[in-house]
């Protein structure tokens, strides 16, 4: 899946584990049409977490993890966006990686 549709999913499928979720800002660059953000999503794990390779199940633990994007922007809207996130980090914040 690409496009529009992809990143809804990947949003739904976050937002539905991670009610609570506060998505900070740490930095961002705007270098004519290419934005870069760096963030750091922080919410309660309260549902479970669906993943290519299964369901994790509700831990509880609160989890805040790394995230950069990177953003092509054409007449004010994105037209391409790239996301980065160290998943083993999040991952062993979970409690579902060693």
């Amino acid at each position: 899946m690409w496009g529009r549709d992809a990143l809804v999913q990947l949003l739904r499928t976050y937002l539905s584990a991670f009610p609570d979720v506060e998505w900070k800002v740490a930095a961002q660059v705007v270098a004519g049409d290419p934005v870069v953000t760096e963030s750091v999503p922080e919410g309660t794990h309260r549902a479970p977490f669906r993943t290519p390779t299964g369901e994790i199940p509700a831990t509880g633990k609160r989890v805040a993890s790394r995230v950069c994007h990177v953003s092509r922007v054409a007449s004010g809207e994105i037209v391409s966006l790239h996301l980065y996130w160290d998943n083993l980090e999040f991952m062993q914040a979970l409690g579902a990686m060693s």
